[in-house]
């Protein structure tokens, strides 16, 4: 299998026309260190922080570490970077949504449609609409620099609107029974819990699936990761992952937000159900399942990816491929 780590030239061109989406990294670090060593500990240390950016920022921090990305793309990804980055201290940190949108249900409730609806309607219509006539329109290459930038604002504007509907609806507030030091921790250990199974499977299916990339290219993963974390939840970071969400409610003491985290996780499912659960079944169910005129079931993996190590990448998988489709936010 060829790596899109190794190009020199364009990686994205490379990218796009490869027969697979390369999932190899983070978890070639398991490959590459079968030993406890320091080495080793830097290695995972630095691959859990490349895991988190794209699940905190939505961007990627890894793409400076290929061969040749930044002698290409430095103006692209450091203006997508860099925007993300001013807008999220800007938009996050540095604006008291309360004075801005006032106590009212209704320019928080607004803000909180708009971005929801630019999210989930919004990501809905770029795959079932707009990703075919798009790509071929602007090639392959470009429709995966666009799709990505666009995803970062998107999940932007998502965490946005959601912190801003928490500070500034104030109508409905937790009762004041609960204690703040109750509401903080319990919000700040759903945050992290959130984090920690996104992060997860950010790290079993790589940068590129969670960036969407098989769906935008209509070409399958290396891998479909069927053990580890997704031998016990199909869709981690759609459903143990969205309790951050929750834990933000509770951390603002927001009882509206609470009711806007079972629309979020309520949005993310029927996008499942009728958007990437139709392209999972097509693309790698199907692969499955054996055809009339043969005995046995057609494996997985690609042919492309029989030179990788699967069990050095999740040595608890004995029997099943440590990869899968499931690719969200």
């Amino acid at each position: 299998m060829t790596s899109t780590n190794s190009t020199s030239n364009n990686y994205y061109e490379t990218a796009a026309n490869m027969p697979t989406v390369d999932i190899s990294e983070p978890l070639q670090c398991f490959k590459r260190h079968e030993k406890i060593s320091f080495r080793a500990a830097v290695d995972f240390v630095a691959m859990a922080i490349k895991a988190m950016f794209p699940v905190y920022l939505g961007i990627r921090i890894d793409y400076p570490f290929i061969p040749g990305y930044l002698k290409h793309h430095g103006l692209y990804y450091c203006t997508w970077v860099g925007t993300i980055f001013v807008a999220e201290i800007i938009f996050n940190y540095m604006i008291d949504w309360k004075a801005v949108l006032g106590t009212g249900w209704l320019p928080g409730t607004m803000f909180l449609a708009a971005s929801s609806l630019f999210y989930y309607v919004g990501l809905s219509l770029w795959m079932l609409v707009v990703k075919v006539p798009l790509r071929d329109r602007v090639g392959r290459a470009n429709y995966i620099m666009i799709s990505e930038v666009l995803f970062s604002v998107m999940w932007f504007f998502l965490g946005c609107g959601f912190r801003a509907f928490c500070q500034s609806v104030g109508a409905i507030p937790f009762p004041a029974a609960i204690p703040d030091v109750a509401s903080t921790l319990v919000g700040v250990i759903l945050v992290l819990t959130g984090f920690f199974f996104k992060g997860w499977a950010c790290t079993l299916t790589g940068y590129n699936s969670y960036f969407l990339r098989d769906m935008l290219l209509d070409t399958p993963n290396s891998h479909f990761v069927e053990s580890s974390l997704y031998k016990y939840i199909h869709h981690p970071t759609y459903t143990a992952g969205y309790v951050q969400t929750l834990g933000a409610a509770i951390f603002y003491r927001s009882v509206p937000g609470c009711i806007a985290y079972v629309g979020y996780q309520a949005s993310i499912l029927l996008f499942v159900h009728f958007v990437e659960g139709p392209f999972i079944e097509r693309t790698y169910m199907a692969a499955k399942e054996p055809s009339a005129d043969e005995e046995s079931p057609v494996s997985t993996e690609s042919p492309e990816s029989t030179d990788v190590d699967v069990e050095a990448k999740d040595p608890s998988a004995n029997e099943e491929s440590p990869y899968s489709a499931d690719v969200d936010v």
